[in-house]
């Protein structure tokens, strides 16, 4: 989501620079806020297309919920509602998908593999 608003790494080719040692020691803080805050990115833009990507996982996470429970409940509609409805409610789930983190997309991913 960060690519497609427009977020681009900064130049880390040089290791013995800030920005260098910032990328080879995974210093997030640093290279976050140079990527938004240093750069030509428009970081409101940047920040509501994440968030708007990790809402979109949110949301499927609990399609997928409501299909899996679909599923073993034998399309019963009602006995799916139920797991569906503590799946959007889950306070876990309304905070994770409120922040621009790989959780909401990793919940998401590993219920599609089962």
């Amino acid at each position: 989501a960060m690519y497609f608003g427009g977020v681009r790494l900064p130049d880390v080719s040089d290791g013995g620079t800030r920005e260098g040692m910032a990328w080879r020691y995974s210093d997030a803080w640093e290279l976050g806020w140079r990527a938004l805050y240093e750069g030509e990115v428009d970081a409101e833009r940047a920040a509501l297309l994440g968030r708007g990507a990790m809402s979109m996982c949110g949301a499927s996470t609990v399609l997928v919920v409501y299909g899996i429970a679909r599923w073993v409940h034998q399309g019963d509609a009602w006995g799916s509602l139920v797991p569906c409805v503590l799946a959007s409610c889950c306070p876990t789930m309304l905070a994770h998908t409120a922040v621009i983190t790989s959780d909401a997309f990793f919940t998401l991913v590993v219920l599609l593999s089962t």
